[in-house]
């Protein structure tokens, strides 16, 4: 009984086959899967690690300093202009605020001046005083000029402001680029100048009689009749006017005039009388100075009798 219950141990072989077309498959266990960390640093000493690790920080030291010279310059630069810009906006404030005292004290000056000039005329008149009546149309003849050369500064200060409000306005647009501050100065006109260098008009800037009627005229041309001051016909018209205003500076001109009542000279015979003729700016001033015709005709006989004498 004790045979057949003993534990028999029976030892089975079994045949594997083995297909090596297919790869085979390891299985490793975790205790074998452990990663060197330190295979980066492997075969160097702690000493050439410290080294590399000195001087990659010295490299990182570097780049930062260069930043932040970098901005410190970019903050310096704009604090430069920004300085700049202010004091520039500073003094074309002040620069403003003069040329406006001036245009205002020369505006008020001239207005004075030219009452004056217009009372002492009137008083030189009504008193017969040939002399001072000349006088005072030579004061009034200073006096155009200068109010043309006021309205003509006025002028220009406008565009240069109007430039610069227009400049302001582009700089404060996005991806405006910085222009120059500097408002042009204004050129001359090349047909003003043009006209003013020929020889039949020599006369300009040199006769006061004459440039201040013809500032009067350009008035009257471009407030009054509308014409353009850039255009030939404007020149055309001021040669015509000009001519007609005075007849005797130009040979073979024929002015236009106008025939007044006939002077008498004292009491002699009516064969005596002669017309005297008035030209549309002599007329012009009678009316503003409220005297009559007849009555300023004969304060330029005088004057003409007094310059041919």
């Amino acid at each position: 009984m004790n045979e057949e219950t003993e534990e028999k141990i029976v030892e089975v072989e079994e045949t594997v086959t083995i297909d090596e077309s297919q790869p085979a498959i390891v299985d490793v266990s975790d205790n074998e899967t452990e990663t060197d960390n330190e295979s980066v640093s492997q075969g160097l000493s702690e000493e050439e690690l410290d080294k590399r690790r000195d001087k990659t920080q010295k490299r990182i030291n570097k780049l930062v300093a260069q930043r932040k010279e970098s901005e410190e310059r970019e903050a310096a630069a704009l604090q430069f202009a920004q300085q700049q810009k202010a004091e520039a906006d500073a003094l074309r404030g002040q620069l403003t605020n003069l040329n406006t005292g001036y245009s205002a004290e020369a505006s008020s000056r001239i207005d004075s001046q030219e009452a004056q000039a217009k009372a002492a005329f009137k008083e030189a008149y009504e008193s017969g005083e040939v002399d001072k009546m000349a006088d005072a149309q030579q004061v009034m003849a200073k006096i155009a000029i200068e109010k043309e050369r006021l309205r003509l500064f006025k002028s220009n200060q406008e565009k240069q402001q109007q430039a610069q409000e227009a400049q302001q306005n582009y700089q404060q647009q996005p991806g405006a680029q910085p222009q120059q501050e500097y408002a042009p100065l204004p050129q001359p006109d090349a047909k003003a100048v043009d006209w003013a260098e020929k020889e039949e008009n020599s006369w300009f800037g040199k006769d006061r009689a004459m440039t201040a009627t013809a500032f009067t005229i350009h008035q009257q041309l471009v407030e009054e009749e509308g014409f353009d001051p850039n255009s030939d016909e404007y020149y055309s018209e001021i040669d015509k006017r000009i001519r007609t205003e005075f007849p005797h500076k130009f040979e073979g001109k024929n002015a236009r005039t106008q025939t007044v009542a006939p002077v008498s000279q004292g009491k002699t015979s009516q064969k005596s009388k002669k017309s005297v003729k008035l030209t549309p700016a002599q007329i012009s001033v009678a009316k503003r100075l409220g005297v009559p015709l007849d009555a300023y005709a004969k304060e330029v006989a005088k004057i003409d009798a007094r310059n041919n004498s």
